[in-house]
């Protein structure tokens, strides 16, 4: 026993180690957060994390520990390491978040923890209050809510466009700026915008290209100018900007084309590999988790976020106007890969 209680003491030793390097890495976040700021450059810096991770790697090759379990740590260390580089604004504004579901709390950890005054609302007052007391926000009806903010986003479906509390809140909107975070604009733009014009709100679109986690600094976000935007649209990119994510302004044709591929493409091969690992494992007659390689695990963890976000990416794959040809084309390739393997020509 005196050789465990030996063992153990110098783990504790270890572990305070480890918690105050943690420590100092955070005060080094926040202090380049400064720099950067004054410098006027972006938080995420693609290049310079390429180059930490190879030389984790390569320590960790000298010191044997696990690429698995180095990348989990590394991946959870940079996306804090991000959040605590994020300015409090000095440009403070009142935004309006309708919604209470993931993405509203993605957007409002980002919004609160830049020093934005946040105010929660919906349909569900009970889980509008659930969501602000998590961040020390507060939570109003809608029409509080509308009369205060200067900024309205939109955390909902595009369904809730025919909702009776969104066309009323849509309405009570004049001279506000009004954001959507639907992923597919085709059906909702025109709508939107003519709603807008209707009401005389400015309305900008926006899609977040990330999912429902919290603090995603360095993310991108497309915004999309409509013919209400006006001198608004400098005033988003930079209100965006300020909350850690990197706006890329487009046109509803660019972006429906862009997520062609990156959605609707990626996300059928997604729901392929879904429903074929149960049919071939069966067929097969064998347990593949027990055999899973590095690739199979995260094709698997990368499958099971899809599946939870089932409802989002249908929606993708039945609003996209070049979903059927996308899916077409990737049929047709995969039908030739098979041929190619099978060794037909």
């Amino acid at each position: 026993m005196d050789e465990v209680e030996r063992i153990r003491r110098e783990i504790d030793r270890i572990d305070e180690q480890l918690i105050t390097l943690l420590s100092r890495r955070f005060s080094l976040s926040r202090e380049m957060g400064k720099v950067k700021s004054e410098l006027g450059v972006g938080i995420k810096d693609e290049t310079r994390e390429g180059k930490v991770w190879e030389r984790w790697l390569s320590l960790a090759k000298t010191h044997q520990v696990p690429e698995g379990f180095l990348k989990d740590v590394f991946e959870r260390l940079m996306s804090f390491s991000r959040s605590m580089q994020l300015a409090v604004t000095a440009n403070r504004r009142k935004v309006v978040v309708f919604g209470y579901g993931g993405m509203a709390r993605t957007l409002s950890s980002l919004m609160s923890k830049a020093g934005h005054a946040v105010s929660i609302t919906g349909a569900d007052l009970v889980k509008a209050e659930r969501l602000a007391s998590e961040f020390g926000l507060v939570s109003m009806n809608w029409k509080e809510a509308v009369s205060w903010g200067e900024y309205v986003i939109l955390a909902v479906t595009p369904n809730a466009l025919g909702s009776d509390i969104v066309r009323s809140l849509l309405k009570a909107s004049g001279e506000k700026v009004v954001m959507d975070i639907f992923s597919s604009k085709t059906k909702t733009f025109s709508i939107m915008e003519e709603i807008a014009k209707a009401n005389n709100f400015a309305y900008v679109s926006t899609h977040p290209l990330f999912g429902p986690h919290l603090y995603p600094v360095g993310e991108r976000i497309v915004i999309i100018p409509s013919s209400t935007s006006g001198s608004v649209l400098n005033d988003v990119c930079e209100f965006w900007s300020g909350v850690g994510l990197t706006p890329v302004v487009s046109s509803v044709d660019e972006h429906e084309r862009a997520m062609a591929i990156v959605q609707v493409l990626t996300h059928f091969f997604l729901l392929g590999f879904i429903r074929a690992l149960p049919v071939v494992s069966s067929e097969l007659k064998v347990e593949p988790q027990r055999f899973s390689t590095v690739s199979f695990k995260e094709m698997l963890q990368i499958a099971n976020r899809v599946e939870s976000l089932k409802d989002v990416i249908m929606e993708i794959q039945y609003s996209n106007p070049h979903a059927s040809q996308v899916r077409s084309m990737a049929i047709k390739e995969l039908r030739a890969a098979a041929s190619e393997l099978e060794g037909v020509t």
